[in-house]
């Protein structure tokens, strides 16, 4: 199934995220730039990045070859809790950059996104684009790939196929990594608050007066309580910027402004 609820069938249409699949584009871009005498698969990471720590003679072959002995920031302690909200590219390199070298370059193998993260902002200084438009333009458009793309939240491909994690012996909706930030704040409930907070990949609702209760993913934008028949769907404007909580309970449903 694309979905559960509503129930969809996977048909020819359907879309899907490909994750690491897309390495191979991003692979591919620079092979052109280095075909294009843009860059050398020879280029140090120091000649695009002059002060990043633990990074002598690891050479752009060694980024996409996942040989490079970078520490992968997909395998850091607190990376669950940070793709939850979105971050600059450059604050992410910051976070990761410091972190000790697993291997010297080119003395082991180690699957890498740091070094495919890397190659993508390098893709973006040697072009002047964005990853996501040189794509486009050198590969998706002229080989006619209209069903391939960057995913961005705030424009959801249609027929898109929904991701599903198993808790409590149920199926819920999977979040999208920096989804679930923008819901977090106060909402006025008449003479209450209910204020929204996140721990991790769970948010929890918490009215004036009451405990804080988690609440669960029905759909990207829609989420229940598991303590009482109810739930909430946060709207978001043309900004994906959040702006309303609507309350559904007991058959009744009313919209309460974000306030902060």
């Amino acid at each position: 199934m694309a979905n559960l609820s509503p129930k969809m069938p996977i048909t020819a249409e359907t879309k899907f995220r490909i994750g690491s699949i897309s390495k191979q584009f991003t692979a591919a871009a620079v092979l052109l730039l280095a075909e294009q005498n843009k860059l050398s698969l020879e280029d140090p990471l120091t000649k695009y990045y002059p002060n990043f720590p633990n990074s002598d003679g690891v050479l752009l072959h060694h980024l996409l070859t996942h040989t490079s002995g970078l520490h992968s920031y997909t395998e850091k302690p607190d990376f669950y809790v940070r793709v939850t909200e979105h971050v600059d590219p450059a604050k992410i390199i910051d976070w990761f950059k410091n972190d000790p070298a697993d291997f010297p370059p080119g003395t082991g193998f180690h699957y890498c996104n740091t070094g495919y993260f890397l190659l993508g902002e390098i893709i973006s200084k040697v072009s002047g684009k964005s990853l996501a438009a040189f794509l486009d333009e050198t590969f998706f458009v002229p080989l006619e790939m209209s069903n391939t793309g960057f995913y961005v939240n705030a424009k959801v491909p249609e027929n898109m196929a929904s991701g599903y994690s198993w808790n409590e012996g149920k199926y819920d909706v999977a979040l999208e990594w920096d989804m679930l930030e923008r819901f977090v704040g106060k909402y006025q409930y008449g003479p209450a608050v209910m204020t929204v907070s996140r721990e991790g990949t769970q948010l929890y609702a918490q009215l004036t007066g009451q405990p804080n209760f988690p609440i669960f993913p029905k759909s990207e934008s829609t989420f229940e309580w598991r303590v009482v028949e109810a739930k909430v769907e946060f709207v978001m404007d043309e900004q994906s910027a959040v702006t309303v909580a609507r309350h559904t309970q007991n058959g009744t449903t009313f919209d309460a402004p974000k306030t902060e």
